[in-house]
């Protein structure tokens, strides 16, 4: 039983995915476990239950696997996964501020190589 998860309990603003308890982050954590460690991994499984939840709720889902598993759930994806699916998946599970500022310090990069940097 998982008593620290009020905060995680609060979800219910999103109205294009359904509620979400507390279990379901903690039961939804225990699924993306079961899948990473599946032998060759169960990417399908991994794939639905992050596409189907909104980005607050992987929030909590990452909060409940790192509570119950004792390790991030991101450090564990990216060592089952290759390639572009990482990408995505690993994307999927930063908030959108984290996104943003991944993809501008990867513009700015790419400008600063490029000769087109932002600062130009």
């Amino acid at each position: 039983q998982h008593t620290s998860c009020t905060p995680l309990c609060s979800d219910q603003s999103n109205k294009t995915t359904p509620p979400i308890t507390c279990v379901a982050f903690y039961a939804d954590a225990g699924v993306l476990e079961k899948a990473i460690k599946t032998k060759g991994v169960d990417e399908h499984t991994i794939i639905d239950v992050l596409v189907k939840r909104s980005n607050e709720q992987r929030q909590h889902i990452k909060e409940a696997y790192q509570q119950g598993y004792g390790k991030p759930l991101e450090t564990e994806l990216k060592k089952a996964l290759k390639g572009d699916l990482e990408e995505v998946v690993l994307a999927l599970l930063k908030t959108p501020a984290q996104y943003d500022a991944q993809q501008l310090k990867l513009a700015m990069k790419v400008g600063q190589t490029h000769g087109a940097g932002l600062g130009h």
